[in-house]
C-alpha cells in the first residue's frame, strides 16, 4: 500500500517531467489502483484521446504497465478481452536517483557507457537501432561509431545494468483449474520468448 505523502511525491514527479494531464492520469492510478481506460476518463474527467496519450507516454517510460485479461460476458455472449493499467509506484520513485544512477555506471564502466544509459533514463525505452543511432550523434567521446555504440551497450547488457522491457501489453490468462496447465504452458512460452523489443534501464540492478 503506497502513502498518500508516496503518491503526492510520485504525482509531483510525474508532473515536473511530463506534464499535469500525465500526472493527473498517474494520480488516478495510484490511489484507486489498476483501471481500464473507461475508468480513468471517467475519474480524471479528462478526454479519451488526451488519457490513452497519457498512458503511452507513461508506458514508454515505465511508470504505468498496461496487461490485457480476460473478463466473462453476460448471459449469452462471449468472453471479452479488456485492457487494463496499473501504475509502476517504484519506478516513478526511482526517478530521484537518475544522478546517482548515472554516476554509478560512469565510475563502473566509463564515459560511453554513461552517455547510452542516460540516454535510456531520458527516453524510456529505446530499440537497439535507436540507441546506436542516438550515441553516434551525441556521443561527445572520440570514437562515435555503430561498433563503439554497440561495444558500450553490450557492457551495459553483461553487467544487468540495461535490461530487455517487458511486453507492452501481455495477457493474464484466467486462473481456473481446468487451464492451469495451460497457463504454465503460456508462461514458460513468454519467458522463453524474451521480452519486447525495447531496452531500459535496469534500475533495480542499481538500486539493489
Amino acid at each position: 500500500m503506497v502513502s498518500p505523502h508516496g503518491i503526492k511525491l510520485a504525482v509531483y514527479l510525474i508532473s515536473s517531467y511530463f506534464g499535469d494531464l500525465n500526472a493527473k492520469v498517474c494520480d488516478c492510478l495510484l490511489r484507486r489502483g489498476t483501471q481500464p481506460l473507461a475508468q480513468v476518463v471517467r475519474f480524471t474527467e479528462l478526454s479519451r484521446e488526451n488519457v490513452r496519450n497519457c498512458l503511452l507516454v507513461l508506458i514508454h517510460h515505465n511508470c504505468v504497465q498496461a496487461f490485457a485479461v480476460q473478463q466473462e460476458g453476460g448471459f449469452g455472449e462471449a468472453p471479452r478481452v479488456i485492457t487494463q493499467y496499473m501504475a509502476l509506484f517504484d519506478n516513478i520513485i526511482h526517478k530521484l536517483r537518475f544522478p546517482k544512477f548515472i554516476e554509478i555506471v560512469s565510475e563502473e564502466l566509463g564515459k560511453e557507457c554513461e552517455e547510452i544509459f542516460e540516454g535510456l533514463l531520458q527516453h524510456g525505452r529505446l530499440s537497439l537501432s535507436q540507441i546506436i543511432d542516438r550515441y553516434k550523434q551525441t556521443s561527445t567521446q572520440g570514437d562515435s561509431s555503430a561498433d563503439a555504440a554497440r561495444n558500450s551497450f553490450n557492457s551495459l547488457v553483461n553487467t544487468r545494468f540495461v535490461e530487455r522491457c517487458p511486453a507492452p501489453e501481455p495477457f493474464l490468462e484466467p486462473s481456473t483449474e481446468d487451464e492451469a496447465a495451460a497457463k504454465k504452458r503460456s508462461a514458460k512460452s513468454a519467458k522463453e520468448s524474451g521480452f519486447g523489443l525495447d531496452w531500459v534501464a535496469s534500475r533495480s540492478h542499481i538500486s539493489s
